[in-house]
């Protein structure tokens, strides 16, 4: 009996089995095929089929003097083309992936018991804390030079012009919200980490 492989239709090789003829013996052996015989009985893009198989070694390579060929088995190709792949391209690994989500899950729960107590607080609520801290601390710094004037009416000129500068300048290093510039990146990428369900592999 000898296996037709059909195209490759919707990710998924179908198969058709044709009866060997009567009177015959088949061989057991391993046909080994390049690239190119590939993408013509899958009836597939060469290309494609390059890119796809990658990640797949060849069962043999033979060098000629301008390049070297590679030939792989039509099982291992059909096995490597089905297998189940990730979005980044790589084999899914069933236990590690379940390993992973277990780990996140005992992560998000600590999380939780952690603010519940007290011991930890939300980002967003931090944030908005900061940011009215801020407000706050602006108000008072723009009304130096005006209480300097009260308190002081024969105060030159250039003594306010030299206090309102020093106030600008503490007022553009709060910033706009008064959240640091590295602390907002901190928490940009640990938002984007959390919502892709991805973590610093070095705490694993």
């Amino acid at each position: 009996m000898r296996v037709h492989f059909a195209p490759f239709i919707s990710g998924t090789i179908q198969y058709l089995t044709i009866p060997p003829q009567r009177g015959k013996t088949m061989a057991m052996q391993s046909q080994l095929w390049s690239l190119s015989a590939l993408a013509m009985e899958l009836q597939t893009d060469r290309r494609t089929l390059a890119k796809r198989l990658e990640t797949l070694p060849p069962a043999e390579e033979k060098k000629t003097d301008k390049r070297t060929n590679k030939l792989w088995r039509m099982s291992d190709v059909v096995e490597h083309l089905e297998s189940p792949k990730s979005e980044n391209g790589k084999s899914y690994d069933k236990n590690a992936e379940e390993a992973r989500l277990k780990h996140h899950q005992a992560n998000n729960e600590a999380m939780k018991e952690a603010e519940a107590a007290g011991r930890l607080l939300p980002v967003e609520e931090v944030i908005q804390l900061g940011k009215a801290m801020v407000y706050a601390a602006k108000n008072k710094l723009l009304r130096i030079p005006d209480r300097v004037r009260q308190h002081t009416p024969d105060i030159e000129p250039e003594i306010i012009n030299v206090i309102e500068q020093a106030v600008q300048e503490a007022l553009e290093e709060l910033g706009r919200d008064g959240i640091p510039s590295q602390f907002k990146e901190r928490i940009s990428k640990y938002r984007s980490e959390l919502d892709s369900g991805e973590e610093d592999e070095a705490g694993e």
